[in-house]
């Protein structure tokens, strides 16, 4: 028995599943090498030290003959019980569930059908009518609202919804927490957790009255597979409504949908705490609704009051304001400093709409403009024991405004210096120079400890800043490892080739060696933007100006995505493809293959890159570790279009761009076709595009082009270039922009639901910023926040416009050196809409060019 677990661990598809998770199991997944479903009982799918493989398994290393064989056993009851309920749980992992549900129907022939029936149970569970909810969000009032319904086996199902007492429901939470409970924690007050309560006895009190009953027809799948419908609800009025779907056979599932006619928006100001109440639908605001604030927070008690088991104290209080003409409601720090808070909108008309339990929370705004920095330079990044250690530190506040003289000039501070165990190996006095500097040397002894050492200064009130440097040793190795691999992008489903290669010094090979070699593969996000003076203090693309329009037919293919900002970039785990340990061949080499086929099967839609690390272990027990990348691309290369401006005026001459390079930032030279077309939009909302001019163009050396046009009209444009290279290999690249002029209003326009592109890339005091703010829907009314800073917000700017397009002009001042931030917020389709821009103004002084 315990030979057969360590087959299925080793061969079993679960091994996939742990790296696809349910890739395997989506609905439109067409039948294909990767298939787990036509799996006959000598095959499998798995993970192997070389890759994921389909193989065939002899039946001495085959899980599932062994099992069977095993299931059959009189001798050892309690191995052959085990084995015939270990079989059905492969089969479902392999998708084929009429197998799956044979062999539990077999385990419960010989054995029972267990305590509680729960063999039988697993039957059922197959071969019944079952069905679940896939999770709903929120829903804008007045249509309605669409389910997602995952289900196998049933054809019909029977819906019906309840109303949800909201009002008692919050009433029994401010009651419960009036009454200074022990434990606030408990699940009175988790309304995150609503869902899940409302089916449970204790809360069945707060489900009213049935309101909507209905059937749907279903067309369930051969072979006990799910399938997923969209099923629309009769529900539109606003309000929670509990939702529960029952099959035939009587299996239920619930859920909770909010179906929303306002919407309520929090944002922490400096030293007070901002509301905005809106029309969830259309986004406009709403004057005059009165709005309850229930606030409540902790009080720790001193040791001497304890009480039985009580350590605090529960502290409520309650009022209530109106909003004003902008739908606004703004709290002193007085009002609501330490507390958690409900908020419950009320209006005449009948709206009702709730946000909380969420804390309130202070900042200052100028806080990271203000503070006092600290700043090291070492002149190496790595030292040997016995080395000097030499530095230059310098304190400033952070601020462009202010004269350049340092505040900290001839002053006295403590150094420390804390070796890699966090133990200070110096502390001493030192004093600034004139411009609040200084310079120091320290001497490392010979055993000095090997790792991380940190330098600061004590003493500075507010500073933030330091610098870290590395003690090592070196000890020459007597070999090198290589990994040779493609230096050109492997087309996605392609196999990769590489070599690992390990020579001594001297030139002969490594002969007598193991090598240990893994690949791991990554998401590959390249993106590549022309070069501009500030990169290496802004970052690669701080002046793209259009976003992303993902809703665009064909975008995803020819348009370039916004750089990521540093502070919202998301990195996905590297995926482990294989691992190996090998002898090396008798040229000091080992030769492999890398599959890309089910990387561009599950993947296809992303670049990525394969990375190798090859451990080399020689006849002395030494180990040398070499490294290589290779990167796998959708296409042999990418074009870019871009702009000069972020929005023209009609009449104005427009710098058109473009450059190519492949996934690795090589150039592409080639010839193609520069086209300039006019977008307007049908009565469907699609796109149809003109084209206003083209030009045949030769790219350079570097792979670009450079084109000066003119926009004579107003409206919305798409630049596209589509390039051959000399292998005869076709891409394109495009760019959205606007040019405006009198009488543009962009109602005739698609954007997204929010967006506020800059005119310029670069700015300086006393410019101003034009910034063209477009909204999807007429009318919409924003609340444009300038210069939000360490998360804290100024009061907004409310613009309420006519159209979808507007400009809003913002006056660049030195204290905005060396940038600001922009925040537009709006609200529509029963969403809050936010979209954040940094303007950049790069500092006239203190730069260095070297």
């Amino acid at each position: 028995m315990r030979y057969a677990q360590f087959l299925q661990q080793q061969f079993g598809v679960h091994t996939m599943r742990q790296r696809f998770g349910d890739w395997f199991d989506r609905e439109d997944q067409t039948e294909n090498v990767w298939s787990l479903h036509p799996l006959k009982e000598t095959e499998t799918l798995c993970q192997l030290v070389t890759g994921s493989k389909r193989i065939t398994l002899p039946d001495d290393a085959n899980h599932l003959k062994w099992l069977q064989r095993i299931a059959t056993e009189t001798q050892f009851k309690s191995h052959a019980e085990q084995a015939s309920d270990q079989l059905p749980r492969i089969y479902a992992n392999r998708r084929q569930f009429p197998q799956a549900a044979r062999a539990w129907k077999a385990s419960i022939s010989k054995f029972g059908e267990g305590r509680d029936n729960w063999r039988r149970k697993q039957v059922e569970q197959i071969e019944q009518a079952w069905g679940k909810f896939d999770g709903a969000l929120g829903f804008p009032a007045g249509k309605p609202a669409s389910l997602g319904f995952v289900y196998r086996n049933g054809t019909k199902v029977t819906l019906r919804a309840f109303e949800v007492k909201t009002e008692a429901l919050l009433k029994s939470v401010k009651d419960f927490l009036r009454k200074n409970p022990l434990d606030s924690n408990r699940e009175e007050v988790r309304l995150n957790r609503i869902g899940y309560q409302l089916i449970s006895e204790s809360w069945m009190k707060y489900v009213g009255k049935e309101v909507a009953r209905w059937e749907e027809t279903l067309t369930p799948k051969s072979n006990h597979w799910d399938t997923r419908a969209d099923i629309e609800t009769p529900l539109t009025k606003a309000g929670g409504y509990l939702v529960r779907a029952t099959m035939a056979d009587g299996h239920e599932s619930n859920i909770v949908v909010w179906l929303h006619d306002t919407a309520i928006v929090k944002k922490p100001l400096n030293g007070e705490t901002y509301y905005y109440v809106a029309d969830a639908i259309n986004g406009q605001p709403v004057a005059k609704a009165n709005v309850e604030f229930f606030f409540s927070k902790r009080e720790r008690l001193e040791k001497k009051r304890f009480l039985s088991r009580r350590r605090y104290d529960i502290i409520t209080k309650q009022f209530a304001e109106f909003t004003d003409a902008n739908g606004q409601i703004i709290l002193s720090e007085a009002q609501s400093k330490g507390y958690q808070w409900l908020a419950t909108v009320r209006s005449d008309n009948g709206r009702f709409a709730y946000h909380g339990f969420s804390s309130t929370w202070r900042n200052h705004h100028d806080a990271d403009y203000r503070q006092t920095k600290t700043l090291f330079v070492t002149d190496r990044p790595v030292y040997r024991p016995e080395q000097e250690v030499q530095f230059h530190a310098w304190v400033r506040h952070a601020q462009y405004d202010q004269d350049n003289v340092s505040q900290f000039a001839n002053q006295t501070f403590k150094l420390i210096i804390t070796d890699p165990q966090g133990e200070e190996i110096l502390k001493k006095d030192i004093t600034t120079d004139a411009y609040g500097g200084f310079s120091e040397t320290h001497a490392l002894p010979k055993g000095a400890a090997l790792g991380v050492y940190r330098l600061h200064l004590e003493n500075v009130q507010g500073s933030k800043g330091g610098n870290s440097f590395q003690v090592e040793e070196y000890k020459k190795p007597e070999f090198e490892v290589s990994v040779e691999a493609p230096d050109d992008p492997v087309m996605l489903g392609d196999p990769i080739t590489a070599k690992i290669k390990a020579n001594y010094y001297f030139g002969a090979p490594v002969t007598k060696a193991t090598v240990k070699y893994k690949v791991m593969r990554t998401p590959a996000d390249d993106r590549w933007y022309a070069p501009m003076p500030w990169d290496w203090f802004y970052g690669t693309g701080y002046w793209w100006f259009t976003p992303d329009y993902e809703w665009y037919p064909g975008w995803r293919r020819w348009g370039c995505r916004c750089p990521v900002p540093s502070w919202s970039r998301s990195y996905a785990p590297p995926e482990l493809i294989a691992e190996r340990v090998v002898p090396i061949g008798a040229d000091g080499t080992v030769d492999f293959e890398i599959d890309t086929k089910l990387t561009k099967a599950i993947h296809g839609d992303q670049d990525h890159r394969y990375e190798i690390t090859a451990e080399v272990r020689d006849g002395s027990r030494r180990t040398i570790v070499g490294t290589g990348k290779v990167s796998v691309a959708r296409e042999p290369f990418q074009v870019n279009v871009w702009v000069d401006r972020g929005h023209y005026r009609a009449g104005d001459t427009i710098r058109a761009s473009s450059c190519a390079r492949t996934i690795d930032g090589k150039p592409v030279s080639g010839k193609g076709t520069l086209t300039l077309y006019n977008v307007i939009y049908d009565e469907e909302g699609n796109p149809q595009e003109t084209a206003v001019d083209t030009w045949d163009l030769e790219t350079d050396e570097e792979g670009c082009v450079q084109q000066k046009l003119t926009a004579a009209k107003w409206g919305q444009y798409r630049l596209s270039f589509a390039l051959t290279d000399a292998k005869g290999r076709q891409c394109e690249g495009a760019y959205l922009f606007v040019v405006r002029g009198d009488g543009f209003d962009g109602k005739s326009y698609h954007f997204n639901d929010i967006e506020i592109v800059a005119n310029q890339r670069e700015y300086a005091p006393g410019d101003d910023v034009e910034l063209m703010v477009n909204t999807d829907k007429e009318g919409a009314v924003v609340l444009l926040f300038v210069r939000p800073s360490n998360g804290t917000y100024l009061r907004p700017e409310i613009l309420r416009k006519t159209s979808k397009s507007t400009v809003f002009k913002i006056p660049v001042a030195t204290k905005d050196m060396p940038n600001f931030f922009v925040e537009a917020v709006t609200v529509s389709r029963d969403k809050v809409h936010t979209e954040t821009r940094e303007i950049v103004v790069p500092p006239a002084t203190r730069v260095a060019e070297i």
